[in-house]
Formats: C-alpha cells, sequence, structure tokens
C-alpha cells in the first residue's frame, strides 16, 4: 500500500509544496496567529481520525493530537493569543468524510488518511519545525525511523 499510495499522491504533494502557504510553513515566515489557526484545523482532523482509525497499540505513538494541543497552548500563552473558535469549512467536509469511511467500516482507506497525514509530518515536519512559532512538538516523534518502518509494514 506505502508504495502505491506514494504514487498515488506525488501529483497533489508537489501541488501543495507549491503553494503560498507551505513556502510561509518552510520560510520561517508565518505569524504566530495564522500558524495558531493552522494548528486548530489540523486537530481537529486529527481528533476524528485518530479516534476513528484502528491501529495496533504499537503504533499509536505516530498519533499527533496531544502534541498538537499542547503548541497551540504554548503559541496562545506565548503570544497572548484567544482560543480559535471557528472552523475552516475544508476541516468540517473531512471530518464528514472521515465519520463516513468509519461508518462504512473502511479501516484501510482510514489508514490511508493516517499515512498521508502522519507521515508528513514525520518526514517534511523536521523542516517545518524549525520555522514556525513555538516549539513544535507535534513534528517530534520518539524513534521515528522505527515507527516509520512499523507503520510501512
Amino acid at each position: 500500500m506505502a508504495n502505491n499510495l506514494k504514487e498515488l499522491t506525488r501529483q497533489h504533494h508537489d501541488n501543495a509544496e507549491r503553494t503560498e502557504f507551505a513556502d510561509m510553513l518552510l520560510s520561517g515566515n508565518i505569524s504566530p496567529k495564522l500558524y495558531q489557526e493552522y494548528l486548530h484545523a489540523q486537530l481537529q482532523n486529527y481528533m476524528v481520525l485518530e479516534s476513528a482509525v484502528e491501529v495496533p497499540m504499537e503504533l499509536e505513538p505516530i498519533f499527533r493530537s496531544t502534541l498538537i494541543e499542547e503548541d497551540l497552548s504554548e503559541l496562545q500563552s506565548t503570544y497572548d493569543l484567544e482560543e480559535v473558535e471557528e472552523n475552516f469549512e475544508s476541516v468540517i467536509e473531512y471530518n464528514k468524510h472521515i465519520h463516513k469511511l468509519l461508518e462504512d467500516g473502511d479501516n484501510e482507506a482510514l489508514l490511508a488518511h493516517l499515512y498521508v497525514r502522519h507521515f508528513g509530518d514525520a518526514h517534511g515536519g523536521q523542516i517545518i519545525k524549525r520555522n514556525v512559532p513555538g516549539a513544535g512538538l507535534m513534528y517530534e516523534f520518539e524513534n521515528r525511523a522505527e515507527l516509520i518502518k512499523q507503520v510501512r509494514e
């Protein structure tokens, strides 16, 4: 699945890397407020996905929700930011999609979402972490290489 998924998503990945937002994330020119909004959206997406997908217990360290919450708390405290209340329409639609996959019992599709999102954090997130406001805990993985290997297997 991993190699096929990588090829199937290559064009989308390449397009995402060419966006203005990706440039801000990678360059270090993202404001704390915009990064907070991004993390809030990520948290909503990750919480629904991580609660829906079934993985063996030894793979649960791939989950990011708790670390995203810590990053959000740090940002809000450090930069005196109000909590984000609203969700983007894309977050609402993604949540509906994940719930549909769960209702359909399609854990394989949920695993594909986990693979794409969480591997992005494990790989490209290592560059992003150096360029965002705050500690970037969501991009820290204990035994990252071993975890990646286990998820692929």
